[in-house]
């Protein structure tokens, strides 16, 4: 379905074919797209605000993706980026903080629909998401209660401040076609060691969440302690 209002979408990518690709089927559903092989020129156009979002390849010439995605992000806050990989998004790193979704190349319906949700935040995510973001990538257990089932999964999970709560990104496929409710454990933040997440959406491998029932003085908590322990 097309947008009600077309959008200018920027495609860096060092793959001169795939860019072809793009532009016909981003523009096959509506978008007005611009597709540059250089990073240095596509941050440049980025920056001149004439694009509404950006989907960023990660590994090319002169400026890699998470570089690309930093410095729009540090001028552009809120511009929509996707990052569009062959490469897994553990190469991301603390880089993750500067994108809004990931994509692997070859997903062209996840592309098309993840770009459309970044773009209409606000229709699809229930606390749109603000800046700072607190990237945890350390050894965390999430206890998932799935069809009256319970198992456990230990894995990074990256935790950002969001309006309303907080909410992050686990890092694993969970089971499709039901909300699994979380019982997150963050034994390095003291009191904070049990908190309620239900998954919200998709995103490529890994789904995002948000705690439920999170009180103004225990958002505070957790955030004090998430700018601890990302700057640790």
């Amino acid at each position: 379905m097309a947008p009600d209002h077309p959008r200018t979408v920027l495609c860096i990518d060092d793959n001169e074919t795939l860019l072809r690709m793009l532009r016909t089927v981003l523009s096959s559903v509506g978008h007005r797209v611009v597709g540059v092989t250089s990073p240095r020129e596509g941050t440049q156009l980025a920056l001149q605000d004439v694009v509404d979002a950006v989907i960023l390849d990660y590994e090319m010439p002169e400026l890699n993706g998470a570089e690309v995605a930093a410095l729009l992000k540090h001028d552009r806050p809120t511009l929509p980026i996707v990052m569009h990989s062959a490469h897994p998004p553990q190469i991301l790193g603390a880089a993750v903080r500067y994108i809004d979704a990931f994509v692997p190349k070859g997903s062209v319906g996840m592309l098309i629909a993840e770009l459309e949700r970044v773009l209409k935040p606000t229709s699809h995510v229930p606390a749109p998401r603000r800046f700072p973001r607190y990237p945890l990538y350390v050894p965390l257990a999430a206890y998932m209660d799935y069809r009256g089932g319970e198992f456990q999964l230990v894995h990074g999970i990256a935790l950002d401040l969001a309006e309303g709560g907080m909410g992050g990104m686990l890092e694993r496929e969970l089971p499709k076609g039901e909300v699994v409710s979380l019982n997150v454990q963050l034994p390095e933040c003291g009191t904070l060691e049990h908190l309620n997440a239900q998954v919200r959406y998709r995103n490529g491998a890994a789904h995002g969440f948000q705690f439920v029932d999170l009180s103004h003085p225990v958002q505070e908590e957790l955030r004090r302690c998430c700018q601890r322990l990302a700057t640790s």
